[in-house]
């Protein structure tokens, strides 16, 4: 069974002989899912054979709700959880995978880490890079990419933009794209991620799936007018979790250094780095960067966050 997904216009094909397995890919990304059958530029092939797990060196390692490590060269990603192994081969742009059921027993590691990187990994080779943050317009002509750690308000702070009227790309993961020496943002996961007391305030119902008391919940469950495809970020903002509130001017070799930071496979293969590294200048070249820090008071309010966020900034669009 073939089920084709045609991701910001690089066409996917995903092969399994287990219905189930594919409609849990179905799922994570049936946002992409398309009808035509055109000749696919990824292949995703979901096999039965079972990968060697003692050829994958621990080279690399994250922890997610489970562990996760592997090796690569300039041909080859291989990862592992100790149960389940992909291998993703650059040249051919195919991706083998070996799902155990121990690791489908932990269902959204699969769906958003085992699945997730090695599309990611492909997607690079036509010219996408991944970056972790949020990404909004407004009707204004002012559009913002918000950066920094785990923890330090970016979903909230989005949330606070969109009771306003600002438009969320992408909250999370999003791609990075240059195309006529500007760089654009798309969403990858087709999803924004808020806890129960933002969304209570928002006047959302909650209908994703709860994950690190927050609730994932899919954009096509966001009313229209809180939502755009893609926007040209034209401010960088990179949030800090404590300090004094405020913002400054920050060095935008500091932000090329973080979004680096977020992908250290890229430096294995020169030819993806090139790419990779050209796109960070276009969207560096364009936008000007921030450090800032917003008091975070209980209750939430995101209205507070809002004027806070708006007082503090409201001369940097001009400059």
């Amino acid at each position: 069974m073939i089920t084709h997904f045609n991701i910001h216009n690089v066409d996917l094909a995903c092969e399994s002989t287990d219905s189930q397995l594919l409609n849990l890919v179905i799922q994570k990304l049936d946002a992409y899912l398309v009808k035509r059958e055109n000749p696919p530029q990824i292949r995703l092939l979901i096999t039965k054979e079972k990968l060697k797990i003692s050829n994958i060196k621990k080279n690399f390692s994250w922890i997610r709700s489970r562990p996760l490590w592997g090796d690569l060269d300039e041909n080859q990603l291989r990862l592992t959880d100790g149960a389940s192994t992909s291998i993703t081969h650059y040249n051919d742009k195919v991706i083998e995978m070996f799902l155990d059921h121990e690791t489908l027993t932990d269902r959204y590691f699969f769906m958003r880490t085992f699945l997730l990187i090695p599309i990611l990994e492909l997607l690079r080779c036509f010219g996408f890079i991944y970056v972790h943050g949020a990404l909004l317009e407004n009707n204004n002509n002012r559009s913002i990419l918000i950066l920094g750690e785990g923890g330090t308000g970016k979903s909230t702070l989005s949330a606070s933009l969109m009771l306003k009227g600002w438009k969320i790309v992408a909250d999370d993961n999003i791609l990075l794209k240059s195309n006529d020496r500007v760089c654009i943002g798309y969403p990858f996961e087709q999803e924004i991620s808020l806890s129960q007391e933002v969304l209570n305030q928002m006047q959302l119902e909650h209908r994703g799936h709860l994950e690190k008391e927050k609730w994932r919940i899919p954009m096509k469950m966001l009313p229209d007018q809180i939502k755009a495809p893609f926007c040209t970020p034209k401010e960088i903002y990179v949030l800090k979790k404590n300090g004094v509130e405020g913002f400054s001017l920050l060095e935008k070799s500091h932000v090329f250094h973080l979004l680096i930071q977020e992908n250290p496979l890229l430096l294995v293969q020169p030819f993806l780095a090139q790419l990779h590294i050209q796109t960070l200048e276009q969207l560096l070249k364009r936008a000007t960067a921030y450090n800032c820090c917003l008091s975070r008071e209980t209750p939430l309010d995101l209205g507070k966050i809002y004027k806070s966020f708006m007082s503090l900034t409201s001369g940097s669009f001009e400059r």
